[in-house]
């Protein structure tokens, strides 16, 4: 759901590069547990079926409301987080080139997105040390969305861009043109300051994301409890019976 839809030539250049350069940064320490990793091949082949998931997941709406699942806890939470960082880079870069935010934004949203599997993880077995499975992923879902939503919304703020943006970005449909966005805010930049982007989020981000969370977190943890029943070796780690996928690489 924490995804930039902003078309090419609207973010300063140097907020884009900025993206760019931290997303390279991680994937070249993710690449690098990956080639130590013992069990390269099979997380490897699990690491692409799972972004090819994430992929569909992230280019459907769920039609009700404005809102398309991540299915980045889960996949964090089956590869560990540096694994995982790598899939949404892939996903995010075929998704700039479908028009689901212009690809300079691949950057900052793979950032956006790739917090999610970080949070997700170690949110998770914070939670795990006091919970049950299942309460634990839904409790890391919910917290892990609000938190990566911030940190879309720090880069709007730092971008310049009015509060306007977060309402227009949260319920433009996915098929955006270019002249909608160029009309929409500059007659409006900087209104409210930076009260004006929390107010804006509370009014159109919050609502909306609480309830998209908790949809993507009856998901996630229903997959997680249906793993646990017929492919158990997949979420031994979750359920107290593995190391945890993060520690294996």
């Amino acid at each position: 759901m924490s995804h930039l839809h902003f078309p090419d030539g609207l973010l300063p250049l140097w907020l884009l590069a900025a993206g760019f350069l931290i997303t390279f940064l991680i994937l070249g320490v993710c690449l690098k547990k990956l080639k130590k990793d013992e069990d390269f091949v099979r997380k490897v082949s699990l690491l692409a079926v799972l972004s090819a998931l994430m992929l569909v997941a992230m280019s459907i709406p769920l039609g009700f409301i404005h809102y398309h699942i991540n299915l980045t806890v889960l996949v964090s939470l089956l590869l560990g987080p540096w694994l995982a960082f790598i899939g949404v880079f892939v996903v995010n870069f075929f998704l700039g080139f479908l028009g689901h935010g212009g690809f300079t934004v691949v950057g900052l949203n793979t950032l956006v997105v790739g917090s999610e599997v970080f949070l997700a993880y170690y949110i998770f077995f914070g939670f795990r040390r006091l919970l049950k499975t299942v309460p634990s992923v839904l409790g890391a879902t919910v917290i892990t969305l609000l938190l990566s939503s911030l940190l879309m919304v720090s880069i709007v703020t730092a971008a310049g861009l009015s509060p306007s943006w977060l309402e227009h970005d949260q319920h433009h449909d996915h098929d955006h043109h270019d002249h909608d966005y160029e009309h929409h805010g500059h007659d409006h930049e900087h209104e409210g300051g930076f009260c004006g982007y929390l107010e804006a989020y509370a009014k159109f981000i919050l609502p909306l994301l609480l309830l998209g969370a908790l949809i993507e977190a009856a998901v996630t943890g229903g997959v997680v409890a249906y793993l646990h029943k017929v492919k158990p070796a997949l979420v031994e780690p979750l359920y107290g019976e593995g190391k945890p996928a993060a520690q294996e690489s």
